[in-house]
């Protein structure tokens, strides 16, 4: 049994926040609205470098900048969402700021080889200082996800989620501005400098509760943080689906499928503004059964998915028609059969954050890697019969798969919290 006195300590931590829907509603919605702000800010600064570039320029600056953000992802690994977790549970408050410098110390090899290589294979279309810039944003943007975890536990999701988007804007007023002859040079500088500002905010925001620090002698600041990197990796993993099915059944039934692949996303960020506010919350709960009870508000998040999710069924040819014209009208009834099957993510995201912070991420990783592989496996196999109506059936079998697995581990932690109250009453 925790003492009086760990316990008021996490429920500092935790930043008292109560259980009940109001409050979930609350930061739910100012998570998902930073969500959202960020993605719009960065969407339309791509799409004005992409009407005052060329399409070769431009199909070669944003395939960089999607390599350097992935490689950022990898070189994180999951150290910060573990950080995140310990820090609201109240350990190593103290090593945060080594860890961090020790972390972004050993992290500098892989981003030098990113840029040497970058370099060296560079396209013509890029200029040298544009490559460089572009490149050490992967580690400019793992420093600032891990300044940002001590934001996440120790001040607010909401916060966290917002600097982000602020550090976009960073990327949306330098596109506007900066004359044609230089853009792509100040497009690449402003995105890797975005993380520098986002994590400086961050910074100032938690300083006094990371300070004074104590030395950290841990040599390796990702340990501890592989199951995170192995969930995170099983995400990246499906980036592979559309090449498989234009592999397998065509570049029509690929390019329907694609054309409204990302339509389903409002599902996903309901799903990651819920799961991503309450993580700090549910790592920092003193028992399991009052983490779990955080999510009694999980109810009215999936009715608000189920209604808008029939919504946009209900709407899809009009949708389809007007945002994409006659020749896409095969991707109406590809839309519906996504939304469908994309709607367990709004159970199955927070089950795995609750799963997650309350340390059966191992778990969460592994059943996310063998669906992940899977999925792919299915696809392949399936996508030469059945099109591109493959990819909603497989997603929509391995969303059920995941969910019973982590209901039933839900379940477990219910009981295991159970066996802990009678031992102590004994």
């Amino acid at each position: 049994m925790r003492a009086d006195g760990e316990a008021g300590l996490h429920g500092a931590l935790a930043g008292e926040r109560p259980s009940g829907w109001r409050r979930s509603a609350i930061g739910t919605l100012g998570t998902g609205s930073a969500l959202i702000a960020g993605q719009a800010a960065t969407g339309i600064a791509l799409l004005i470098l992409a009407r005052r570039t060329s399409p070769r320029a431009f199909g070669a600056f944003i395939a960089l900048y999607g390599v350097s953000t992935a490689v950022g992802g990898l070189i994180d690994f999951g150290s910060s969402k573990r950080a995140t977790r310990d820090l609201a549970q109240g350990a190593r408050i103290p090593q945060f700021i080594p860890w961090l410098q020790r972390r972004t110390i050993l992290q500098i090899p892989a981003v030098a080889a990113l840029t040497a290589i970058a370099l060296a294979v560079g396209s013509a279309e890029l200029p040298g200082l544009c490559i460089a810039a572009l490149t050490i944003q992967a580690s400019t943007l793992a420093y600032a996800q891990g300044v940002l975890a001590a934001v996440r536990a120790l001040r607010s999701p909401v916060m966290a989620e917002w600097l982000v988007c602020a550090g976009n804007v960073v990327i949306l007023g330098t596109v506007a501005v900066a004359p044609s002859a230089h853009l792509l040079s100040a497009a690449a500088v402003a995105s890797a400098l975005s993380w520098v500002v986002c994590a400086s905010a961050a910074f100032i925001a938690v300083r006094s509760r990371v300070l004074p620090s104590t030395p950290d002698h841990s040599r390796n600041p990702w340990r501890g943080a592989s199951s995170f990197g192995v969930a995170s990796l099983a995400v990246v993993l499906q980036g592979f689906l559309l090449v498989i099915v234009e592999r397998t059944a065509g570049p029509e039934a690929a390019g329907s499928l694609g054309a409204v692949q990302k339509w389903t996303q409002p599902i996903g960020l309901v799903a990651a503004a819920y799961g991503g506010y309450l993580f700090p919350g549910l790592a920092a709960a003193v028992a399991d059964r009052g983490a779990i009870r955080l999510l009694k508000s999980l109810i009215g998040i999936v009715a608000i998915g189920v209604v808008a999710c029939g919504l946009v069924v209900s709407l899809a040819p009009q949708l389809v028609r007007l945002l994409l014209g006659n020749e896409y009208r095969d991707s109406v009834h590809i839309l519906r059969l996504l939304l469908v099957a994309s709607l367990p993510e709004l159970v199955v995201h927070p089950l795995s954050v609750l799963l997650q912070a309350r340390g059966l991420d191992r778990h969460v990783a592994w059943t996310l890697m063998a669906l992940s592989v899977g999925g792919l496996a299915g696809v392949a196999f399936a996508a030469a019969h059945l099109g591109n109506a493959a990819v909603p059936l497989v997603d929509g079998i391995s969303y059920g798969i995941a969910m019973v697995v982590f209901a039933i581990l839900t379940r477990r932690l219910w009981l295991r919290d159970g066996q802990r109250t009678l031992l102590v009453d004994l």
